[in-house]
């Protein structure tokens, strides 16, 4: 079996799969990125702070799960026509409190309109 794996799946490719993987706290997770959807059309830069809703992935076994607002500051980069990459967009957000298991998550995503209105 190995030896079909070592022919069929070369070992970038085996690192690339392993280093996607990640893994999370059980602490209190925010629920959206609060990220627009739409492409900016231009070179943007958003600095974020608020609220996000959040829950504690524990409580998602339970028959009442409960939920509440988490505090969040993100940045989002979106080149653009600056590196001739439309919708692509880089930053970060820290989300949580201190006490509670938050993180810095890094965010790497596309965005890209639908249709011939470009909405």
């Amino acid at each position: 079996m190995t030896h079909l794996l070592r022919k069929s799946l070369p070992l970038p490719t085996a690192l690339l799969a392993v280093s996607l993987g990640a893994c999370t706290t059980l602490g209190p997770m925010p629920a959206t990125t609060g990220i627009a959807m739409a492409p900016a059309g231009r070179p943007e830069f958003e600095v974020r702070g608020g609220y996000v809703p959040g829950y504690f992935l524990s409580s998602a076994v339970r028959e009442e799960a409960s939920g509440a607002p988490l505090s969040e500051v993100s940045a989002i980069v979106e080149p653009d026509r600056l590196l001739h990459l439309p919708g692509l967009f880089v930053g970060a957000r820290y989300a949580g409190s201190p006490g509670q298991g938050a993180a810095l998550e890094p965010t790497l995503g596309y965005r890209t309109a639908l249709g011939a209105e470009r909405q």
